[in-house]
């Protein structure tokens, strides 16, 4: 999740690119945040390096 003035969006895998997805943030608890819309199940997220990306990143898919 990232935030840019009173903007939040996360980058979405679409395909072989990334977008940049607005969201609205929900409940905070420690290091988990919930994301109450935006995103629909099944959606994949980057989560690692997102501060590192841009639209126009090559990526690689990581499953842990």
């Amino acid at each position: 999740m990232k935030k840019d003035g009173d903007r939040t969006y996360v980058y979405v895998v679409n395909g072989d690119k990334l977008e940049e997805r607005d969201i609205v943030q929900g409940i905070e608890q420690e290091d988990v945040t919930e994301v109450a819309s935006g995103l629909s199940d099944g959606e994949t997220v980057v989560v690692r390096g997102k501060d590192f990306v841009t639209t126009e990143s090559k990526f690689k898919i990581v499953e842990e």
